[in-house]
């Protein structure tokens, strides 16, 4: 039986959780960034789809699910680039193609920048990365206080309405939210009081955007309340080799909510790009 703790490594001095699975090409996971969040917990419905044809590599990020998060850490864009590039490089993993979620598609699009040559095609689901003004749904998920009632409203903004949320995944991100580095961590870095400021910490210059020559599959649930789906139009008008795909009756967690939509059509691209 899987679990949310998987392998472990020591990635540029920081004790990294993360899951391995399959053969084949390398096809990274990122997860987002709400409170409990592992990898496991964001990709549970996903895993066993990609790893048929993959090798699915899934870290929790610094500061989120069983990672460490040392002490007086200042999480940045930067940090966490680092932080997936050191693991590629301890794994042996020359180029890859990625899937970011929400977060994890922020980090996303500034590894294309920094480390562009690492990536093939790439997948941007929920994305942040350009200017908005945060939703009420973001913000309440930041400022998220550790208790099952706080959980399970968390959970409640990531999904549309209609999924029906099983108490057991509440419980274990509810159980993994009270991880004393990570809950440290998320307090000291989310917790602030103007949380547009981190928002603004992963928009990237359109200019910046426009330069991306890969292959971008961009992905949004139609009645996502955390990230607006302008988001994911708004990148696919700049990155000139990118579709967008649109998902009704899904929020955040087009992953979950579509997630045979979501699987069969990322597979379709990642196996035979725009053609």
């Amino acid at each position: 039986m899987k679990t949310e703790v998987g392998k472990s490594v020591i990635i540029n001095g920081i004790k990294t959780n993360y899951h391995d699975e399959g053969d084949g090409y390398p096809l990274i996971l990122l997860h987002g960034s709400g409170p409990g969040v592992t990898a496991w917990a964001n990709w549970r419905n996903n895993f066993d789809h990609f790893a048929s044809k993959y090798r699915v590599i899934a870290p929790d990020m610094v500061g989120f699910g069983y990672t460490d998060a040392p002490d007086g850490v200042k999480l940045s864009p930067g940090l966490w680039v680092d932080h997936v590039v050191g693991l590629l490089d301890e794994l042996g993993v020359d180029k890859a193609h990625v899937i970011g979620n929400s977060f994890g598609a922020g980090i996303t699009l500034s590894m294309l920048l920094s480390h562009g040559d690492r990536f093939d095609k790439v997948v941007l689901m929920g994305a942040v990365g350009v200017d908005f003004e945060i939703t009420e749904a973001l913000d309440d998920i930041w400022g998220y206080k550790p208790s099952l009632d706080n959980m399970r409203k968390v959970v409640s903004f990531l999904s549309s309405g209609k999924l029906n949320i099983a108490d057991e995944l509440i419980k274990s991100r509810y159980e993994a939210s009270l991880s004393e580095s990570s809950m440290k961590s998320y307090r000291d870095n989310f917790g602030i009081e103007n949380r547009q400021k981190l928002v603004d910490m992963f928009a990237l210059p359109d200019a910046d955007i426009k330069s991306i020559d890969h292959e971008v599959f961009v992905v949004h649930g139609k009645k996502d309340q955390v990230i607006p789906l302008s988001n994911s139009i708004k990148l696919c008008s700049l990155i000139k080799n990118s579709d967008l795909l649109v998902c009704s009756d899904a929020g955040h967690w087009v992953q979950i909510e579509r997630k045979e939509t979501f699987n069969t059509s990322v597979s379709n691209f990642l196996e035979h790009g725009f053609s």
